[in-house]
């Protein structure tokens, strides 16, 4: 037995040995080819590299999400790519030669051909993985900006009880439908937006939605802004096609929480636009916001709403020192200023709006704003109440020229919705001339592109959720467009006829 085994044994050890140094020879002798081999696959390993780069920017462009699998397989072409580079730059600092250059440094060649040699293999299976990765990203809905939107918010304890019963009606699987009502100025929006916040962080939906349904709805606009935010594409040629992609979509299973801001009387007609409601819901739920509760519970069939009242006197006083600032203690104005806080109503709209007309201003402007706040004009008024008008008007007034004071009045004579293009007022203000010392299309875009920032500062326009678009509330609207009623201002008493002969 044992002298079977030892030659087989040997003959195994021999050809051991052979191989061994049949493959160490080998890396000798394809010294040259394994390092062009190297450096063509490198080659080509870049290229893949590169038009999945491609693939990933316009992905980003896109707002996509890139896949991990992607990001994962580029990290590890970076890697590999800086080993690859580091072995071919010492292959060709190396002195490859011995005895003072007479001979080739045989041992030299033999580790650096097996390095380039390994190398090459790990970039071309690298190289053929990037060649497989299929689709590099996916479509997500864009996230609602929620904060962009309450930088005034004070967390006040009367509001809070509201937020949290509208929560609790939405986490019950009975409920499918819950409203706020409330004045307007009342700060019913923010308060909306506070629960979307809340419901987002909280993980109560999948996806949270907002859309304004405005005073004059329109159902395209509507089904398009709710499919931008589902990241869903309609290129369905009617209304009616739309709302059933969207129906469709709101149905599909992930709970959503769609919030409709400022509906109207006469309300929104939800099965035009695509909206599933009653037992055909599925995980999608409503939150609505009117002024009036017969909006809600008759017209919208909402079973649970919410009142949302005047702020109380202390939680007014804390906003409205809020947003005024320490020049209140500073210039010994506490009192004066309490005076004027009182007069805003208790509305959130009011106090902001005057709070930061009279930031920084000296005692005689506080006292003057007071006397006029006590002697508001009481027409053209319709829904606004005197507290809001008040207010919106002493802001107004307080606009330091007239060129602004009249890109505001336009701003509120551009429609019944809330959102607006930035392009849109530029062209109405260059064709009424309300924009002053501008020679060339470039100037007057920066132009009202600052009088938006300054009006904004004022808080008689707000953000908007694209960059060339800007909004404004109901209120301050129609304030506006009372204002330019009762200072006789022409081409705001015929917008309908002038705009459109502008547009």
């Amino acid at each position: 037995m044992a002298e079977t085994v030892i030659p087989v044994a040997a003959e195994i050890a021999a050809e051991h040995v052979v191989d061994s140094i049949s493959t160490k020879l080998g890396y000798i002798w394809n010294y040259k080819t394994n390092f062009e081999n190297l450096e063509g696959q490198h080659r080509k390993l870049e290229g893949t590299r590169a038009q999945v780069q491609h693939s990933v920017d316009e992905a980003t462009r896109n707002g996509e999400e890139i896949e991990q699998k992607v990001l994962s397989w580029l990290d590890r072409v970076e890697t590999i790519n800086k080993e690859a580079t580091v072995i071919i730059d010492d292959n060709q600092r190396a002195n490859m030669r011995c005895f003072k250059s007479l001979c080739p440094d045989l041992k030299k060649r033999y580790q650096h051909s097996k390095k380039a040699a390994f190398k090459a293999k790990d970039v071309s299976e690298v190289e053929k993985e990037g060649n497989s990765l299929g689709k590099v990203s996916y479509r997500t809905h864009p996230k609602e900006p929620w904060d962009q939107f309450l930088l005034d918010y004070e967390d006040f304890e009367s509001r809070r009880s509201i937020i949290e019963n509208v929560l609790k009606e939405l986490s019950n699987s009975d409920v499918d439908m819950v409203g706020i009502y409330g004045m307007g100025g009342a700060g019913k929006t923010t308060l909306a937006r506070v629960v979307g916040k809340r419901a987002e962080k909280d993980e109560l939906f999948d996806v949270v939605v907002f859309v304004e349904a405005s005073e004059t709805p329109d159902v395209r606009n509507i089904q398009g802004a709710i499919a931008d935010k589902l990241g869903l594409k309609l290129h369905e040629e009617t209304d009616s096609g739309g709302a059933n992609k969207l129906c469709e979509q709101l149905q599909k299973g992930r709970k959503i929480l769609l919030i409709l801001d400022n509906i109207w009387e006469g309300g929104l007609d939800l099965k035009k636009v695509g909206i599933p409601f009653g037992c055909n819901h599925g995980a999608c739920k409503l939150m609505l916001t009117a002024r009036n509760i017969d909006v809600l519970s008759i017209e919208m069939n909402s079973p649970t709403n919410f009142p949302i009242d005047h702020l109380t006197e202390k939680d007014a006083w804390d906003l409205f020192q809020k947003v005024a600032g320490a020049c209140i203690e500073q210039h010994d104005l506490q009192s004066l200023a309490s005076e004027v806080a009182k007069k805003c109503g208790g509305l959130p709209i009011a106090i902001v709006t005057i709070a930061k007309a009279l930031k920084g201003k000296p005692e005689h402007a506080w006292r003057t704003a007071l006397l006029e706040l006590e002697r508001p004009s009481l027409e053209n008024l319709g829904s606004v109440t005197v507290e809001a008008y008040s207010c919106i008007r002493l802001s107004y007034n307080h606009l330091n020229s007239n060129e602004l004071k009249s890109i505001f009045l336009l701003c509120c004579t551009l429609g019944f919705t809330s959102d607006h293009s930035v392009e849109g007022l530029l062209r109405y203000g260059m064709g009424l001339n309300l924009l002053n010392t501008v020679y060339s299309m470039g100037e007057a875009r920066n132009r009202v592109n600052t009088l938006i920032q300054d009006l904004k500062n004022f808080s008689l326009l707000l953000e908007a959720f694209e960059d060339e678009r800007f909004s404004i509330h109901d209120v301050v609207r129609d304030v506006g467009r009372a204002i330019a009623i009762n200072d006789h201002n022409n081409y705001a008493l015929n917008d309908d006829r002038i705009l459109q002969d502008l547009a």
